[in-house]
């Protein structure tokens, strides 16, 4: 809508629209509680100083354009002044009186190609239509890579479908950026084929479901696990030097990391023994010992393939401490990348709370032990340094780290019904006001919200 106001232009958004009969709009006083009329003596300051008889000519066409003795009245909220296609903020209210229209294409169309700080953008991602409009809606890449992106929604909304699409479409309109996508379902390969991204550019690594341990407690647990906790506990000479073998082999690092030479089991195997324990706890260790070097010489491989998608797959991984401790070397590896070359990176998290929980949620550590939390946060608050951005995609904002997400600058939200959830969403995410969130529980599938630094205003959009 455009509200003129002498030579100002002012932009808003219908909010919400009540309808009322004509005996309510003759004396809405005595009516009780009402949404759009405040108290009479809210009404005596609105209308002490102005033309009351504005008010009643706009109160008798609304009547006469109407289907009967019925009175829509519409709540909105001004977006800002618009000046030469320029949003800027409004710091002062319309006059009351002031006309209202329906804000003409051309201009909507104009406004969809700024950010939220009312500039062009640098490089516009066609992600749908403005509902309501056939108005062509854009997120701005270059917002989104240095400021982090944040999409949500229930199972079925319209969320992986979004993700998909616009990460086809950064890849045609930013030739510079790389990909790189945590998948813990394996299903990002076929989806961005289906969207057309050519199979030549996709590097895949399926990782494999063994024990990948990043810190030396880890493999100490695993052995007082297994049985054999004097090999590993207390304070004899023995115990004293295993630990410090396992410190030597055992790091949080991909260059570090003793794998690079040895299986978990052949580390295992290196461990001092006087009472015959290491040779039984060999014996009784499973497959999953054994893999860690070749997997380490993948993981190197891939993060430095020349393609432009790598996906790393988890389909298969069942152990969570595997799934964090891969993701969080691959993050570790990716950060220090981007600080050395500072080349476009985009690094997307799927189903984020399996990598970076929020504390007492699911079967992953919020705690110390988790690498892959350690990294994300630090990638949330320092990647955008270093042109390393971050997409966060999960079905439940509840269950991922608030600090992760108070770090996303754009927000993609579809259908979210939780209350969890929409709560996260009212403290954590800046740019949706109680109104926004409001909306969430009866979006349509493929019916989104986009607000934030990559759009020029919060928006409903129908996701083409």
């Amino acid at each position: 809508m455009e509200l003129r106001d002498g030579e100002r232009k002012l932009i808003g958004r219908i909010l919400e629209i009540y309808s009322y009969d004509m005996d309510f709009f003759a004396n809405p006083f005595t009516s009780g509680e009402s949404p759009v009329f405040g108290s009479l003596e809210t009404f005596k300051l609105l209308f002490a100083k102005g033309n009351c008889s504005d008010w009643k000519k706009a109160a008798v066409l609304a009547y006469l354009n109407g289907n009967g003795a019925k009175l829509k009245l519409a709540v909105a909220e001004v977006i800002g002044d618009l000046k030469k296609d320029k949003l800027e903020t409004s710091f002062s209210p319309a006059q009351v009186g002031s006309p209202v229209f329906k804000l003409v294409e051309g201009e909507i169309s104009s406004l969809l190609k700024k950010n939220f700080s009312g500039q062009s953008m640098v490089s516009p991602v066609e992600v749908g239509e403005l509902v309501g409009s056939s108005a062509t809606a854009y997120l701005d890449a270059q917002e989104v890579l240095s400021k982090h992106l944040l999409v949500l929604g229930t199972t079925g909304s319209g969320k992986s479908y979004f993700t998909k699409l616009f990460l086809s479409r950064l890849l045609s309109s930013d030739p510079e950026v790389k990909l790189f996508i945590l998948d813990p379902h394996g299903e990002y390969r076929e989806g961005l084929l289906r969207f057309g991204v050519d199979e030549s550019q996709i590097d895949e690594l399926k990782i494999k479901d063994i024990l990948l341990p990043v810190f030396p407690e880890e493999v100490e647990e695993q052995i007082r696990q297994e049985g054999y906790p004097s090999l590993v506990s207390g304070n004899t000479n023995e115990a004293k030097k295993n630990r410090a073998h396992l410190s030597r082999y055992i790091k949080p690092s991909l260059s570090l990391t003793g794998f690079r030479e040895k299986d978990l089991k052949d580390i295992i195997s290196g461990l001092s023994d006087r009472e015959g324990e290491k040779e039984a706890l060999l014996s009784s260790l499973s497959s999953i010992y054994d893999g860690q070097k070749d997997l380490i010489e993948k993981l190197e491989s891939t993060l430095n393939s020349n393609k432009r998608v790598v996906i790393f797959n988890f389909g298969s991984v069942s152990e969570p401490s595997t799934r964090v401790n891969v993701s969080g070397l691959i993050m570790r590896e990716l950060f220090d990348k981007a600080r050395e070359d500072k080349k476009k990176r985009f690094l997307v998290l799927e189903e984020a709370h399996n990598f970076a929980p929020e504390k007492g949620f699911g079967d992953t550590s919020a705690g110390k032990g988790n690498l892959a939390l350690i990294m994300a946060r630090k990638i949330a608050s320092e990647g955008r340094k270093f042109n390393l951005g971050l997409g966060v995609i999960t079905q439940r904002p509840a269950q991922v780290s608030k600090y992760i997400l108070s770090q996303t600058n754009t927000q993609v939200m579809f259908r979210t019904i939780n209350s969890s959830d929409l709560d996260v969403i009212s403290s954590f995410v800046e740019y949706a006001g109680k109104d926004i969130v409001s909306l969430l529980p009866s979006l349509q599938t493929g019916m989104g919200i986009i607000c934030g630094m990559g759009a020029p205003f919060p928006m409903v959009v129908n996701i083409k």
